[in-house]
């Protein structure tokens, strides 16, 4: 004799994607994807340029490529403000933006991790668009 389930409560992505990182909720989305219920989409890059800057904002991801191809990524944790940096021995009032540690670049000042907006655009800059903070694709 086959079980009989019962639903308690109706189930969305948004529940399995607010469960604890770890083998649980994977294994959730991979037998999801697997079932063509759902399918995980790439990353979409919008190019900006210094015209731009109204983009930066706190919760923003940034991807900049250099000429050499070398990528890095930059997660924004501030929106823009002024800072005075010691540039080339002298003090200068720059734009910055604070970072996420894990980003890698930045300057360690303060307790946090500021990144020049200068450097940022010291290459091709791309912004990660259509998503929201739970990875949903916005509509």
């Amino acid at each position: 004799m086959s079980k009989q389930y019962k639903q308690l409560k109706d189930i969305e992505l948004q529940s399995i994607l607010a469960l604890d990182e770890g083998p649980f909720r994977i294994e959730c989305l991979n037998r999801l994807k697997e079932c063509g219920f759902i399918e995980e989409e790439k990353p979409e890059w919008q190019e900006i340029t210094m015209r731009d800057l109204h983009k930066i904002r706190a919760g923003e991801t940034f991807k900049r490529v250099l000429e050499d191809k070398r990528e890095s990524i930059v997660h924004v944790a501030s929106h823009p403000y002024w800072s005075s940096w010691q540039l080339s021995g002298r003090l200068s009032h720059i734009l910055v933006c604070r970072i996420s540690n894990e980003s890698g670049h930045g300057t360690y000042k303060n307790g946090v991790y500021e990144y020049s907006i200068n450097d940022l655009f010291n290459g091709r800059v791309y912004i990660l668009r259509g998503k929201d903070a739970n990875g949903l694709r916005n509509q």
